[in-house]
């Protein structure tokens, strides 16, 4: 990554850490996932949490689309290059401000290539995790709450 470019994604991850008050929500999405909410709501099959999870995906996404067509972007945990030519992410990290509903406000879009995203899912994730401390090095997990307690 050149210099200015990782400047700016500093400078931007820095903003984000201030706009979400240090609380934020990390969603690591495979493609089978967006496969599978984009059927289940082409069937009617979804409830309105998840049509709106599906929303902002789809805007987050979409971010992404408009910001390979000016320049490249790095794989979160490697440094494959995607850019409007080459094959689109086998996965994408979703950070967005901790709150209970989905937003498309403040969103964080991180993708993961293919060859990352073949690693088994404890591997992927704690990658992502390593390259989210990188920015944060302070970075804390919390578990996830649940209707009984905690996950």
């Amino acid at each position: 990554m050149g210099e200015a470019k990782r400047r700016k994604f500093l400078r931007d991850a820095i903003r984000f850490t201030e706009d979400t008050g240090g609380a934020a929500a990390m969603h690591l999405v495979r493609h089978d996932v967006l496969a599978k909410f984009l059927l289940d709501s082409l069937a009617g099959l979804t409830d309105k949490y998840t049509e709106d999870m599906f929303r902002w995906l789809a805007w987050g996404v979409g971010r992404y689309a408009k910001q390979i067509e000016r320049d490249y972007v790095l794989c979160l945990t490697c440094d494959h290059k995607f850019t409007a030519d080459t094959p689109w992410p086998g996965a994408f990290w979703m950070v967005s401000p901790y709150q209970a509903e989905p937003m498309t406000t403040g969103l964080m879009v991180c993708p993961v290539c293919w060859d990352c995203c073949d690693l088994p899912e404890d591997e992927m994730r704690a990658r992502g995790m390593a390259a989210f401390r990188k920015l944060w090095p302070d970075l804390k997990t919390l578990p996830i709450p649940t209707a009984s307690g905690t996950a």
